[in-house]
């Protein structure tokens, strides 16, 4: 029964720390795409083109990265 409660325990551990490293992987990821996306917007700001730097627009380019910001820059070109 002692070596059933330690496999239970075992597992449980093992299942915790896959989704503590899965979690953290995932907001790591999602720091870089944002960082990314802010150089992009500020970028084509510097470019000239009119993009607000607004609160969507970074929630966007962090989402979606580099395809986020092309987005941006395409619905900025159209309005």
């Amino acid at each position: 029964m002692d070596i059933l409660i330690y496999a239970v325990i075992i597992l449980a551990l093992v299942l915790a720390a896959k989704l503590l490293f899965s979690s953290v992987r995932f907001v790591f990821k999602m720091l870089i795409n944002s960082l990314v996306g802010f150089v992009l917007l500020i970028c084509l700001a510097a470019l000239g083109v009119r993009v607000r730097i607004d609160l969507i627009t970074c929630l966007i380019t962090g989402i979606l990265g580099i395809p986020g910001a092309v987005i941006i820059f395409i619905i900025s070109r159209f309005m």
